[in-house]
């Protein structure tokens, strides 16, 4: 008996590419959309994460970030999702991790659509570094983009 991999018995989507400006990458479609919720005239941000938030964010969505002695200094007593419209700065959030020996840094980002009237909290900081704050109920995960050279930077 074959078995179907992904949400709700859906087939795992990905494609496997080269990136002019960010190298080897691997989209993988995760998009766990209620057909019945509308994202018409919804915002695509970008999520960096650490590994070990994968199959959370893939199965249930992305968690708020509310503790500021873990460096959410920046919530302002106002929890939630921080993500960016700029992939370099989603990137630079992300954490390097070497899983295999033989295969080079990986890094992990999450695409999302967000509903822009339901902005918590919009903060730019130096540089790229925009970040826009939703509470988790209205981010939708819709890709995961794994970098497969991507090793640490010293910033």
């Amino acid at each position: 008996m074959k078995r179907r991999l992904g949400f709700r018995n859906q087939p795992v989507k990905f494609e496997a590419f080269d990136h002019p400006e960010y190298g080897p990458m691997l989209v993988v479609d995760v998009d766990h959309r209620d057909p019945a919720r509308s994202t018409k005239g919804w915002h695509r941000l970008y999520h960096g994460t650490q590994w070990y938030c994968v199959s959370n964010a893939c199965g249930i969505g992305l968690l708020p970030s509310h503790d500021e002695s873990l460096g959410h200094g920046y919530c302002k007593g106002k929890e939630g999702v921080y993500q960016t419209p700029i992939l370099s700065t989603a990137i630079a959030y992300s954490t390097a991790m070497r899983m295999f020996d033989k295969i080079g840094w990986l890094k992990v980002v999450f695409e999302t659509l967000v509903d822009p009237t339901k902005t918590v909290l919009s903060l730019s900081r130096q540089g790229d570094n925009l970040q826009v704050v939703h509470d988790s109920k209205d981010v939708q995960v819709v890709k995961m983009i794994v970098f497969t050279d991507s090793p640490p930077q010293n910033n």
